[in-house]
């Protein structure tokens, strides 16, 4: 089963990402609405960033700097969010 292309994203990599991003924000002890709040955006907005590229969802990927904003909050990097097994602490 190879990854599919949506755009000139692929959909592996969005579904990595958007993993990430979940296992984050767990692991940073806030919920989606205390990201939402820190970020100045709607709960759904973080949600849906979360689960981008599952099945039915439109993977549209997420701006370079929103992420950039998110993995600070995170205390992350960039490099963190596309990594296959990034440290979970």
């Amino acid at each position: 089963m190879g990854s599919r292309s949506f755009g000139n994203l692929d959909h592996d990599l969005v579904r990595l990402i958007a993993r990430n991003l979940f296992e984050f924000r767990e692991a940073s002890g806030l919920t989606q609405r205390e990201v939402a709040a820190k970020m100045g955006v709607v709960e759904k907005t973080i949600s849906n960033f979360e689960t981008m590229g599952d099945a039915g969802k439109d993977p549209r990927g997420i701006d370079l700097i929103f992420a950039h904003k998110l993995m600070k909050i995170y205390k992350r990097t960039l490099n963190d969010l596309v990594d296959p097994s990034p440290r979970k602490s």
